[in-house]
């Protein structure tokens, strides 16, 4: 990737981080975005410029929550088309 495409793909999660922490708890935050760096270390921008920051913010979180709550040896699995109002 070249350092434009880099240096905008920074952009976008540094926006991400920005929304992360105005709305979660210091700790909270600190968790989600480093969570969100993971997470999206190998989306491809392009992939990542089709969102809008928000519905990234609500897919962070959303995908966050469900991996929290597996148990041990437990595989887990969701498909859906998520409503930005519902979720």
């Amino acid at each position: 990737m070249d350092n434009f495409k880099s240096n905008e793909k920074a952009n976008i999660l540094t926006l991400l981080d920005e929304i992360i922490e105005s709305k979660l708890t210091e700790q909270r935050a600190k968790d989600l975005t480093d969570f969100a760096q993971l997470y999206y270390s190998s989306a491809s921008l392009a992939d990542l410029k089709e969102w809008k920051i928000e519905d990234l913010y609500g897919s962070t979180l959303a995908c966050r929550s469900f991996i929290q709550s597996r148990k041990r040896e437990q595989a887990k699995v969701r498909v859906f088309n998520p409503d930005y109002g519902q979720h």
